[in-house]
């Protein structure tokens, strides 16, 4: 469903200028800025549930190294069934909703998994995890592909992944600060439902945006 890619040589230029340009190129776009900010919302809060997993493990669940694996097996449960039915989707005109839901879905999750010790409980709020975080990044990525000037999908990618992995690691940092001072469940649910607010905010101020374009890119 993605167009064909075209490529566009041109001379080689400084890589700040190359980065600005992008960075103007995004925040002249309201669809690409919008989608961007949903992913880093999903990579500040919604990931960090796969970061703070072994003290999950240990100190909720009060299991050991068979039970984190187990946990990260269950995660992947989740993502592969949101890979594959993402992959037979034949229409590209709802992928904003798969990333709001996935968000919302994620974040709810993170909330859920600390209100109980279940083990099974875990395994299927972790595996909801997956599911709604790979649903999220993946149907960013082809919202960008999908509505990014050709010339431009390069760049539009790179602040993609700089989305994704570079807000990551400082999630990561500032719940093992707030672990320190508050727990894990109460870590969990204030990541949980900074993701579900965001979740909602891009469903109410982003989405149209973006289905219209999709849209439009669709004819």
């Amino acid at each position: 469903i993605l167009p064909k890619l075209v490529r566009v040589d041109g001379p080689k230029r400084a890589i700040l200028r190359e980065f600005m340009e992008g960075f103007r190129y995004i925040k002249s776009s309201p669809a690409l800025a919008r989608s961007l900010l949903m992913l880093t919302a999903v990579s500040l809060f919604g990931s960090q549930q796969m970061v703070l997993l072994p003290i999950l493990a240990k100190y909720h669940l009060g299991g050991g190294s068979d039970l984190l694996g187990n946990l990260m097996m269950s995660f992947g449960v989740g993502a592969i069934i949101t890979a594959v039915s993402i992959a037979f989707k034949s229409r590209i005109v709802g992928m904003e909703k798969l990333i709001w839901l996935g968000a919302f879905v994620t974040g709810l999750s993170q909330i859920l998994i600390v209100q109980h010790s279940s083990i099974l409980w875990a395994y299927c709020l972790n595996a909801l995890t997956g599911y709604g975080v790979i649903s999220a990044i993946v149907a960013t990525n082809t919202v960008i592909q999908m509505l990014a000037d050709p010339v431009m999908r390069g760049r539009a990618v790179s602040f993609y992944s700089l989305c994704l992995m570079g807000f990551a690691p400082i999630g990561g940092y500032l719940s093992g600060i707030l672990i320190d001072f508050a727990g894990i469940p109460f870590t969990l649910e204030l990541l949980g439902g900074l993701c579900c607010l965001s979740a909602i905010a891009y469903r109410f101020f982003a989405a149209p945006i973006i289905r219209e374009s999709l849209k439009n890119s669709a004819r």
